[in-house]
């Protein structure tokens, strides 16, 4: 009797987990975030960088401004292959402010996903929920574009630090990201850039390679926000992540 009472228990815990998984805004933190991503002159030269692949690859790397930027995890996915650039831009983060970094907000209305192409193009994709009947429910006009109101971030870890700080965060939560916004060449493939967009605005997408609407975000610091009135932030924990 007590064996059959725990494995029912089990059931409807795994049921539980996985209906309240499936959704990371129903339990995230809570706050909005009301700045939008600061952006200024880079303060630093190009450089040489080699990335943590298990074969470790050298590219050139040029900061194209300062960028700080809070706001919510809306998705994340980690990237392996070479043909997406995985050992040098590992992780795609999608990240919301004002309206979309309300948690009510995009679990009511709002639903995302990273893709890839078989060129290795990468990018965020973006969908309304739908309620009953399957009727498409948009979310309130008044809100504006929300499309100005996110940026999907190719992410490249400066450190080994970085690397896990990264490998910890997850849907939901509040971050805050400093770095570079940068263009990346590699001198043996002279024809080949991959290089950030710098504006919040564009949504274009280039099929077969980098995603010129997204953001390459080089990062140096990685913190989690405790609070946002104050603003009150601490270093994300690290995950361990071998490399």
């Amino acid at each position: 009797m007590r064996g059959k009472l725990l494995a029912a228990f089990l059931v409807v815990a795994a049921f539980v987990w996985g209906h309240a998984g499936a959704d990371p805004f129903l339990r995230a933190p809570i706050g909005a975030i009301a700045e939008e991503p600061a952006q200024a002159s880079a303060d630093r030269d190009a450089f040489d960088f080699t990335d943590y692949g298990f074969f470790a690859q050298t590219y050139r790397i040029t900061p194209l401004a300062a960028y700080d930027v809070k706001g919510r995890v809306l998705h994340k996915r980690r990237y392996y292959s070479d043909k997406y650039q995985g050992d040098l831009i590992p992780f795609d983060l999608a990240l919301g402010w004002r309206h979309l970094s309300d948690r009510s907000l995009l679990h009511e209305f709002f639903e995302f996903d990273h893709r890839s192409d078989t060129g290795g193009g990468r990018f965020l994709w973006m969908n309304w929920k739908t309620g009953e009947a399957g009727a498409v429910r948009p979310p309130p006009a008044g809100i504006g574009d929300p499309m100005a109101q996110l940026s999907n971030n190719h992410l490249i870890p400066s450190s080994k630090t970085v690397f896990r700080q990264l490998g910890a965060v997850k849907a939901g939560d509040l971050i805050r990201l400093k770095g570079y916004l940068v263009k990346v060449t590699d001198a043996t493939r002279p024809e080949w850039e991959w290089k950030s967009s710098l504006t919040r605005t564009d949504t274009s997408t280039h099929w077969g390679g980098n995603n010129t609407s997204c953001e390459t975000l080089f990062v140096t610091s990685v913190e989690s926000i405790l609070s946002v009135e104050p603003l009150r932030t601490a270093p994300m924990p690290e995950w361990f992540w071998p490399l």
